[in-house]
């Protein structure tokens, strides 16, 4: 770990329907499972309710 990886996603923070690509998605997830010291199963239950809820 620790390398940085490029490729050739759009360099836009959402693609055109305004939704964020599944990278960005994967990091944000990741970053909240990082800083919180939550569990993969944690995160996924808080988002679900999230996107269901809308808050």
């Amino acid at each position: 770990m620790g390398g940085i990886v490029s490729h050739s996603l759009p360099k836009s923070k959402h693609t055109l329907s305004g939704k964020k690509t599944i990278e960005e998605r994967a990091c944000t997830l990741a970053r909240y499972i990082i800083d919180s010291k939550d569990t993969v199963r944690g995160t996924a239950k808080k988002f679900r309710n999230i996107q269901i809820n809308g808050t």
